[in-house]
């Protein structure tokens, strides 16, 4: 996918695609948008009101940029690309906070040993995940999982410590803390 250097996500046309509906939430987006206590409402509130503090180069998926808003006196980031089809991509959302964030609109520099992610080049942070981990076909749901995630594409990568981690509590669970009924609802 081909991009003009100069194409630069302007604020005012994300709000444009906003208001006409043309935008996609990928599935990470929507994942974290629900982990963070976040309505769709509030992320199109953010695009609409907010200001644009990042741009990022292409890195083979497009250009992108990062959102700063609030919901509620609470600050919210909204990382958008764009696709070949000019339909905005809300790649991302989550609530900045520190060691990263000194502000909602001022960065710490990038914490080791994540760097940037190795498939697009984003931006890697730390939090705390929930993990769908499998292991002999069995799904198990992992809770307080420190990870560095993607800003971008949505990558998790997991230090050696944490992978071991996950490894041995899932083989030596004497039972879950919890069972979740899980339901299954077409779309159609």
């Amino acid at each position: 996918m081909q991009y003009d250097v100069d194409n630069i996500i302007t604020i005012h046309w994300i709000k444009k695609c906003v208001l006409a509906s043309e935008y996609l939430i990928s599935k990470h987006a929507e994942d974290e948008r629900k982990n963070d206590n976040l309505s769709l409402s509030d992320i199109e509130s953010v695009l609409l009101n907010g200001d644009t503090i990042e741009h990022y180069s292409d890195t083979g998926r497009g250009p992108s940029c990062l959102v700063c808003g609030t919901v509620n006196h609470k600050p919210i980031h909204v990382v958008c690309g764009k696709n070949k089809h000019s339909w905005l991509i809300i790649i991302t959302v989550y609530r900045p906070a520190w060691p990263k964030w000194n502000a909602p609109n001022r960065k710490e520099p990038v914490m080791e040993p994540y760097g940037d992610c190795i498939y697009c080049g984003g931006e890697v942070i730390e939090r705390v995940q929930r993990v769908d981990y499998r292991l002999h076909g069995q799904l198990y749901i992992l809770e307080g999982v420190p990870a560095g995630v993607c800003q971008q594409c949505g990558e998790l990568f997991f230090t050696a410590e944490v992978a071991r981690r996950m490894e041995s509590v899932v083989a030596e669970a004497t039972g879950p803390v919890e069972t979740l009924p899980i339901p299954v609802i077409a779309v159609k």
